[in-house]
Formats: C-alpha cells, sequence, structure tokens
C-alpha cells in the first residue's frame, strides 16, 4: 500500500523560489527569518511542472511580508555569557614578601 507524496521516485531537491526568485538551494531557507514569511506553498508534480526540469524534486513558493507605510520598526534579539575561571590562584605581588627566600 502506498500513500501519494509519500515517496518520491527522485532524490533531487526541490526548486526554492522566495518572492518570484529562484534559489539554487533549499539551504537558503534557513536565512528567512520565520516572522518575515507571509505564505508558504508546496508544488508537486504536475503544479510544478510549469518551472521546468529544474521542478523535479517539486516547488517551494514562499511569499515574504512587505513593508508598511509608517515608521520604521527594527528588532533586536541577543544574548550575552560571561565565564569565569574557577579556582584562579591568587598572584602574588612584588610588594609582598615571599616567605620562601
Amino acid at each position: 500500500m502506498s500513500l501519494l507524496g509519500a515517496s518520491s521516485r527522485n532524490n533531487s531537491e526541490p526548486l526554492v523560489i522566495i518572492d518570484g526568485v529562484a534559489y539554487e538551494s533549499i539551504n537558503e531557507m534557513r536565512l528567512l527569518n520565520p516572522s518575515d514569511i507571509q505564505s508558504m506553498s508546496f508544488l508537486k508534480d504536475g503544479a510544478a511542472a510549469i518551472y521546468g526540469s529544474r521542478a523535479a524534486g517539486g516547488v517551494v513558493l514562499i511569499t515574504t511580508k512587505s513593508g508598511a507605510k509608517g515608521r520604521a520598526k527594527v528588532e533586536y534579539s541577543g544574548s550575552v555569557s560571561m565565564k569565569t575561571v574557577g579556582l584562579m590562584p591568587e598572584l602574588m605581588t612584588l610588594d609582598r614578601h615571599n616567605p620562601l627566600h
């Protein structure tokens, strides 16, 4: 028993099209911020045929959100960490007397 779409006869990657621009690899999708994606569609077999032989592995169509009029909105997300060494020996200064001499 086989489900339609459960397997594919070819091992090629899908053609990725972001805002009408075709990209060489599906790895380009990792550069997108998920919150910038407006819609995502997947085409396979006959529906993908309009894109020719490059779409043998299917097509991923991505549309990103467009900008709105008004003030620009900038968002930043970051993190900071600090590492300290445990059991750091106390170093002797020149003005301290060394009891071994």
